[in-house]
């Protein structure tokens, strides 16, 4: 249980942060066309990037952790 929290809690912060590290990239120069439309649309890419990055981080970490425990035989989902 541990496990999934920790995954759901990491796959939020990446969802959240996505949009604006992305802004970041594109504001180096906060006068160019890229910048200002960026931050024009940042009210829909925010959930969006939310529900996008969240999900794929999410499943990404769940296939990882899966992986990981099979290798090791075992079947619950903190790895003992």
């Amino acid at each position: 249980m541990r496990s999934r929290l920790l995954r759901i809690a990491f796959a939020a912060v990446v969802g959240l942060a996505a949009p604006y590290a992305e802004l970041a990239v594109k504001c180096r120069r906060p006068d160019s066309e890229a910048c200002v439309w960026g931050r024009a649309y940042m009210p829909l890419t925010r959930p969006v990037y939310f529900l996008l990055f969240g999900l794929l981080i999410y499943g990404a970490l769940s296939l990882m952790l899966r992986l990981i425990n099979r290798r090791r035989g075992t079947d619950d989902d903190d790895g003992r």
